[in-house]
């Protein structure tokens, strides 16, 4: 054992050395700026046995870093310090392990520029009195160093370790003597090019084998399947699904919206109205979770940024002012600009317009006098605007009666709003027709067609007055 112990130190200590992971040289103070463009951060800490209290040496601390290792062993103390090169401040996986002991794996954020105090860390030792296991029966996923990975060349860990276990029919994880290969593959996947290595392990002293899913170039889900064959069954494992998510910004699949493009709110102050920004990598995937998006606007108080979610959705909230005058849009209408960073770190922006309505400002009706022939008809036109001259909010709805002799109406006599902002036919002019309703009576009476509208503005209604046979 001491032998086998002593032969993986040197083997440890030759591939740290040959990485030449530690540089305790030039270790930050935690004064220096935080970066977005790459740089060294510094970690330390100590390793303690869980069950005695002293400091454990030669224990192997390690951040998992785009799927390769990086740290330092530690010194009589137990404590690790070293230095590495990361691309971006973010959470990364970091592993503590030592022959004869249980690793621990814990999440840190890691900030460029900075020294990164790791809590303690305790092992506990593997037990030496395990009983024998019997044969592999199953095999089930152990540990895995982080939930999501990012597509290629989009800043994030590209890639995730994951630990399986074979265990034998009673849950035990099978010892050296029933040691078994594990065969890794992708099960679904999003098929831009998704790898696991190495393709086979075999499993250590613990019953586990590691293997490492890379990404490709597409967001969604990837499957990782581990099998092997015992006595000529073979073992399969519950596909382990990790999710991949998308690159930074791209200019084609940015835009910024909100539920409607005409709102009641003209002349009120704080109405709040939700904007989103909806931001996609240039294959059209949403882009990794927590893209910051900035909001500025021509009128109103809006949040000056938020995050995207899983969707890649960034929402803030507008508060209205009472009367907003964009300068290219003019009175009533309001800009919204939403701003990120793409991925060769230019800043792209997409804008949207809006417009606040307010209380009915016309409503006329052409011709304002009628007379309608026996089985004749007359075709009119009517404008309805508010204030401004705008079209009405969509909460507005229109209807068009008549009082007196028997009459027909056909066209817009009844309908609510469309949601538009800008005028003209169907939404700010309108026609409608009124005919005899009963031509085989030659009698002349009097009629009065009525226009109504009920706005979260208000009503008002406007009545014209004619004759009918």
């Amino acid at each position: 054992m001491r032998t086998k112990l002593l032969s993986v130190l040197v083997i440890i200590a030759a591939i740290l050395s040959g990485c030449k992971l530690k540089d305790t040289s030039t270790i930050d103070n935690g004064t220096s700026p935080i970066s977005g463009s790459g740089g060294d951060v510094t970690f330390k800490g100590q390793v303690y046995d869980k069950d005695t209290g002293a400091p454990i040496v030669q224990a192997v601390a390690r951040v998992v870093v785009n799927g390769v290792d990086k740290g330092d062993v530690t010194d009589s103390s137990g404590i690790f310090n070293f230095t590495t090169n990361i691309d971006q401040s973010g959470e990364y996986p970091f592993i503590t392990s030592k022959e004869g002991y249980y690793p621990d794996t814990l999440s840190t954020f890691a900030l460029i520029g900075k020294t990164i105090q790791i809590p303690a860390i305790y092992l506990s030792k593997v037990s030496t009195t395990v009983d024998p296991s019997g044969n592999a029966a199953s095999i089930v996923l152990k540990s895995q160093s982080v939930n999501n990975i990012g597509i290629k060349g989009s800043g994030s860990q590209e890639a995730a370790n994951l630990v399986f276990e074979v265990q034998d029919a009673n849950g035990k994880p099978v010892d050296p003597a029933h040691a078994v290969t594990l065969f890794f593959s992708i099960g679904s996947s999003p098929g831009s090019g998704e790898y696991v290595f190495p393709a086979s392990v075999k499993t250590n002293s613990y019953g586990q084998a590691t293997v490492t899913v890379n990404s490709g170039t597409k967001a969604g889900v990837v499957q990782v399947i581990a099998t092997t064959t015992v006595n000529g069954t073979q073992l399969r494992s519950i596909p382990v699904a990790m999710a991949v998510y998308g690159g930074l910004p791209d200019p084609a699949h940015f835009i910024v919206a909100c539920d409607k493009l005409n709102y009641p709110y003209l002349g009120i102050v704080g109405q709040e109205i939700q904007f989103s920004a909806y931001v996609g990598d240039k294959y059209s995937n949403p882009v990794r979770p927590g893209t910051t998006v900035y909001f500025e606007t021509t009128s109103g108080i809006i949040a000056g940024s938020a995050q995207t979610n899983q969707a890649g959705v960034a929402t803030v909230s507008l508060l209205t002012e009472p009367s907003p005058n964009d300068p290219t849009f003019g009175p009533g209408f309001f800009v919204v600009t939403a701003k990120t960073v793409d991925e060769t770190s230019t800043t792209i922006s997409t804008t949207t317009k809006r417009l606040l309505s307010g209380p009915v400002g016309t409503l006329s009706i052409t011709p304002t006098t009628f007379a309608i022939d026996n089985g004749g008809s007359q075709d009119f036109t009517f404008t309805l605007e508010d204030i401004l001259g705008h079209p009405m909010d969509s909460g507005t709805s229109v209807s068009i009666s008549t009082d007196g002799g028997a009459c027909k109406l056909y066209g817009a006599t009844g309908f609510t709003m469309p949601d538009v902002m800008t005028s003209g036919n169907g939404s700010t002019i309108f026609s409608f027709s009124a005919e005899d309703g009963n031509p085989t009576e030659d009698k002349l009476s009097p009629l009065t067609i009525t226009i109504s509208v009920t706005s979260p503005r208000g009503n008002t209604s406007y009545s014209i007055r004619g004759t009918i046979r």
